[in-house]
C-alpha cells in the first residue's frame, strides 16, 4: 500500500470511529475547547494594526491564531448552515487524492464529483469505493473547471475548496467558472494558503525558510531549490514540484477577496489566519522585515498564514 492510500485509509477509520475513539475523542474536546477560544483571541487579535486595512473593507468574522483549533470537520459544518450539504450536489475542484472526501462524505451529500489536473488511480477508487459504502455516489476526474465531463454533470449546489485557490494561475477566470457551474444562489467555500507574499508562499518547509522565496535574489532562489532537491524532505519536495509547475497565484491576498467579491460572490464568512511562526521570525529579524515591506509593499500578508470564506453566487448564472 503506497503512503498516499495508508494516509487515507487512517483518516477513513479516524472518520467513521466512535465518539469515544481516543483521537475521535480528543478532536472533539479541541473543538469544544476551541468553541471558547477562538471568539477570545480574535477579539484581541483583531487590534493589531496589521489587520486593519482588510478588516475595515471586508467584513471579518474571526481572525484565527494558526488555525484556530478549526478542520475540515469545523469548516463543512459552516458549511451546513448556511445551505445545507445532506442530499445536495456538491463540486470539489482540486482534490487530489481525495483525502478530504472522507470527511465531506460523512455530511451524507448526494453526489460528490471531484476533480483534479493530476490522476491517482488507486487512491481515488479507494474513496469512490468508501462512498458507495456510505450511500453517496463519489464521481472523480482527471480535468479542469471548464471540462465539458464536469459541465455535463449539471448545476451544484455547494462548490468546496480546500487548498486549491492559491495555486490558481488565472484565478478570475477560474471564479467566473465556478459562478456558471452553481445552481442560483448556490455557494462557495475555500480554504486558501500559505498565500505568496505570506510565511511559507512557496510551500517549502522550515520556520527558519519561511521568507526566502521574498528576500533571495532569483538567482539565490534557484540555488536554494537545486539544495532541496538533494534532500529527501517530503514537503520540500512538495513546494519544489509547484514551483517547477508554476502553480502559483502570485496574489495578494486582497486581490484574492476583491476576485471574489468581482466575480458575482457575495461572502458571507470570512475567518483570517494569524501566523505565530510569521510573527516570531519577523520580530527577531526585523530587518528582513523592513526589507520585504519595501520591496512587495506588503504587511499583512507576512503574517497571514491563510483565508478562509463562504460565500453566496448572486445575480444571473451563465448558461452552460
Amino acid at each position: 500500500m503506497n503512503k498516499r492510500l495508508l494516509k487515507l485509509s487512517r483518516e477513513y477509520v479516524l472518520v467513521n470511529a466512535k465518539w469515544y475513539a481516543p483521537e475521535k475523542l480528543y478532536r472533539k474536546l479541541k473543538l469544544f475547547y476551541y468553541s471558547f477560544h477562538r471568539p477570545l483571541v480574535s477579539f484581541f487579535l483583531s487590534r493589531k494594526k496589521i489587520f486593519e486595512v482588510i478588516r475595515n473593507k471586508y467584513h471579518v468574522d474571526l481572525i484565527l491564531k494558526g488555525s484556530g483549533g478549526t478542520s475540515k470537520e469545523y469548516n463543512y459544518r459552516q458549511c451546513e448552515k448556511l445551505n445545507g450539504i445532506e442530499g445536495k450536489n456538491i463540486l470539489v475542484p482540486g482534490c487530489g487524492p481525495g483525502e478530504h472526501l472522507l470527511t465531506l462524505m460523512s455530511f451524507k451529500p448526494a453526489r460528490i464529483t471531484a476533480f483534479d489536473l493530476f490522476e491517482y488511480t488507486e487512491e481515488w477508487e479507494f474513496v469512490k469505493q468508501k462512498g458507495k459504502e456510505k450511500g453517496v455516489e463519489i464521481v472523480l476526474l482527471k480535468a479542469d473547471v471548464d471540462s465539458a465531463q464536469i459541465k455535463e454533470r449539471g448545476y451544484f449546489d455547494w462548490i468546496i475548496s480546500d487548498a486549491v485557490l492559491e495555486h490558481i494561475k488565472e484565478l478570475e477566470n477560474f471564479m467566473n467558472s465556478c459562478g456558471a457551474l452553481l445552481k442560483e444562489d448556490g455557494y462557495f467555500y475555500a480554504t486558501f494558503g500559505p498565500l505568496w507574499y505570506g510565511p511559507g508562499g512557496d510551500h517549502m518547509a522550515g520556520e527558519k525558510a519561511l521568507f526566502n522565496h521574498l528576500l533571495f535574489s532569483a538567482e539565490a532562489y534557484r540555488e536554494y531549490i537545486g539544495l532541496l532537491k538533494q534532500t529527501n524532505d517530503r514537503d520540500s519536495n512538495d513546494g519544489i514540484f509547484l514551483y517547477e509547475q508554476g502553480l502559483f497565484s502570485y496574489l495578494y491576498a486582497e486581490d484574492y477577496l476583491k476576485i471574489i467579491e468581482k466575480t458575482g460572490f457575495n461572502i458571507n464568512l470570512m475567518h483570517l489566519q494569524y501566523s505565530n511562526a510569521a510573527f516570531r521570525f519577523l520580530s527577531g529579524h526585523p530587518g528582513e522585515k523592513v526589507k520585504i515591506i519595501e520591496k512587495y509593499g506588503v504587511v499583512f500578508d507576512l503574517y497571514c498564514g491563510g483565508i478562509n470564506i463562504w460565500a453566496r453566487k448572486i445575480g444571473a448564472r451563465e448558461t452552460l
